[in-house]
């Protein structure tokens, strides 16, 4: 009978240490769920309730936003001649500006022509040395005689068209 009680001593010692080891590893198997997840369910709490502001925020900039652009293409179709009408004066006042170049352009070549023909000086400077010497004066035409000039025959003096700003603007309201 001895080995009978050995064999019970063996199987309490086994049970006993079953038992301990159960109980150890029990120890990571218990899960206070409710206490563990608190801090996540209050965090999503926080989120959500952030969330449905930021949704009444973005709801209430759409329905601004709509009035506004409501108000704005009211507006816009009410000064819509008005802008239009800007908008060809514009055009017009291009056109004045290109012209003018233009103009102004032919001018400079046509007094340039003048100016070597009546053999006047070109430069500022030569000017007021020409006016505050009177012997620069024989000097320059000594200068000049070196150019090869033609003199005009004719007494007339062909003026270059010039545009005048009151055609331009005439034309747009004419179109009108």
């Amino acid at each position: 009978m001895p080995q009978i009680n050995n064999n019970n001593n063996n199987s309490n010692v086994n049970n006993k240490m079953i038992y301990e080891l159960a109980k150890d590893y029990s120890a990571y198997m218990k899960v206070d769920l409710p206490n563990q997840t608190l801090k996540i369910h209050d965090t999503i709490e926080e989120m959500m309730i952030r969330l449905e502001e930021f949704e009444s925020i973005v709801g209430m900039v759409q329905n601004l936003r709509a009035e506004c652009t409501f108000e704005h293409l009211v507006r816009f179709r009410s000064v819509n001649p008005q802008l239009l009408e800007l908008c060809k004066r514009i055009d017009a006042l291009e056109h004045v500006v290109a012209r003018a170049n233009i103009d102004l352009t032919n001018l400079e070549a046509a007094v340039d022509t003048a100016e070597i023909e009546l053999g006047v000086s070109t430069t500022v400077s030569d000017r007021l040395l020409g006016i505050f010497n009177p012997l620069s004066l024989f000097k320059y035409k000594s200068d000049s005689s070196a150019l090869v000039v033609t003199p005009r025959t004719d007494a007339t003096i062909d003026l270059p068209p010039i545009f005048r700003t009151k055609d331009a603007f005439e034309s747009q309201q004419k179109q009108q």
